[in-house]
């Protein structure tokens, strides 16, 4: 009874609308009350072109108070199909990625007001390699340095030395990669859709590279056993 109204999915139309006064059972995405009873309105389309959304600038909150680190969020969605992940049902399965220049706009515009301390907080920001060596190109040619990125996310298998040593020029310290089981079967019962062999190989050479690496890990996945979960503590 605390609650008023809810917003499903992407929420960036349906507050605009709510806030606007536009009718509640016209709004797509809400969840609301009507004569006591909860009301789930249906989604509407996922938002194709993030450009246009801009990028938050929290210019009437004291954020330099609390942090020193922005995030970044440069992609929505993830084609993937690990029976593990909510992102099909938050964000979809329908890639969408802002382009380089709206990115390195974003760090550029936090990077003036003196922070060098990102974290691309993408489900798979290594995604398409072309479009990340966008991104470093941008920043390289706007001249940001001394920065220190970290990579909140990554498939192990988009993950080579080229682009390894990319990130690494342009100001990546950190990296995460997702391991979440220790063995090729259960990579097959979670539909990872890897080989482990590809994860060996890129943790392996984010470490050779000197890259702060994490792993992420599940436990007690269904049909995994002791022996599985053992496999994941050796690797890791």
């Amino acid at each position: 009874p605390e609650i008023d109204y809810g917003v499903y999915l992407e929420g960036e139309a349906a507050l605009l609308d709510l806030c606007n006064g536009v009718d509640p059972e016209k709004i797509a995405n809400l969840i609301f009350r009507k004569n006591g009873e909860i009301v789930v309105n249906p989604p509407r389309a996922f938002i194709s072109d993030l450009d246009a959304l801009g990028f938050p600038k929290y210019e009437r909150f004291d954020i330099e108070k609390y942090i020193s680190e922005r995030a970044i969020i440069s992609s929505r969605g993830c084609p993937h199909n690990c029976t593990y992940c909510a992102v099909k049902v938050v964000t979809g399965r329908q890639v969408r990625l802002r382009s380089p220049k709206s990115v390195a706009d974003e760090i550029e515009y936090w990077y003036k007001k003196g922070y060098r301390q990102f974290s691309f907080q993408d489900d798979n920001f290594i995604l398409t390699e072309n479009r990340a060596a966008g991104i470093f190109d941008e920043i390289t040619a706007r001249g940001m340095r001394d920065l220190l990125l970290r990579c909140a996310g990554a498939r192990a298998d988009m993950l080579n030395r080229n682009i390894l040593e990319r990130m690494q020029r342009v100001g990546f310290k950190t990296i995460a990669i997702g391991v979440e089981v220790g063995n090729d079967r259960m990579l097959e019962v979670v539909k990872k859709g890897e080989r482990f062999e590809d994860i060996e190989f890129a943790v392996k050479t984010a470490c050779e590279l000197g890259f702060d690496v994490y792993l992420n890990f599940l436990a007690g996945v269904p049909f995994e056993t002791l022996a599985d979960i053992e496999d994941s503590v050796n690797f890791a």
